[in-house]
C-alpha cells in the first residue's frame, strides 16, 4: 500500500514539473511560476516538492490559512468567483457577488482574515462572457479607487 501512494506522489511530482517544463517554452521569462490546481484540489504530500521544482506560489481558492502551503511555497488564494457555477453559468448574482466581497474585506479590516494576502478574483475561465467581464472591468475600477495596491506573482528566474 505504501508503494502504491509512493508511486501516485512520483506521478503527480513528474506531472507537476513536465507541466512546468510546458510552460517555461511556451511563456518563457514571462511565467509566472503559480502552482494552480485543477479544481483547486491539491493533495498535502505534493507541497512539499513544488518548490524544488521551480514553483514559488499556490492558489486555490477561499482565504487561506497560512502565509506559505509549505516551506518555500507562497499561498496565495483566489477569494471570488463570479460564475454561477450551478445555475446559469454565466454571471452570479452581482448584489451577492457585492456581499461576499464586502463581507471578506470586513473579515480582514477586524483581523478575522489575513489582510495581508493579496485579494484574488477568478478570471481565468473558459466560460467567462461578456457580462462577466464587464462586471470584473467595473469591480476593479472601484476597487482600485481605494487604498490599494495591484500584485502579481513575481516573474520565474531562469533556470541556470
Amino acid at each position: 500500500r505504501a508503494d502504491f501512494f509512493s508511486s501516485l506522489l512520483e506521478t503527480r511530482i513528474d506531472e507537476a514539473a513536465r507541466g512546468l517544463v510546458r510552460l517555461r517554452s511556451l511563456f518563457g521569462p514571462d511565467l509566472r511560476p503559480m502552482f494552480v490546481p485543477p479544481w483547486n484540489r491539491v493533495a498535502p504530500d505534493l507541497l512539499p516538492a513544488l518548490p524544488g521544482l521551480g514553483f514559488t506560489h499556490l492558489s486555490t481558492v477561499t482565504p487561506r490559512r497560512a502565509p506559505e502551503a509549505a516551506p518555500g511555497l507562497a499561498q496565495v488564494d483566489a477569494h471570488l468567483d463570479p460564475i454561477d457555477w450551478k445555475g446559469s453559468r454565466g454571471l452570479a448574482d452581482p448584489d451577492r457577488l457585492i456581499a461576499q466581497i464586502a463581507a471578506q474585506l470586513a473579515e480582514r479590516r477586524s483581523g478575522r482574515a489575513d489582510a495581508s494576502e493579496p485579494y484574488g478574483i477568478l478570471t481565468h475561465h473558459l466560460a467567462h462572457d461578456e457580462a462577466i467581464w464587464s462586471f470584473i472591468d467595473t469591480l476593479l475600477a472601484r476597487l482600485m479607487r481605494g487604498p490599494v495596491r495591484p500584485w502579481t506573482v513575481p516573474h520565474m528566474e531562469t533556470p541556470t
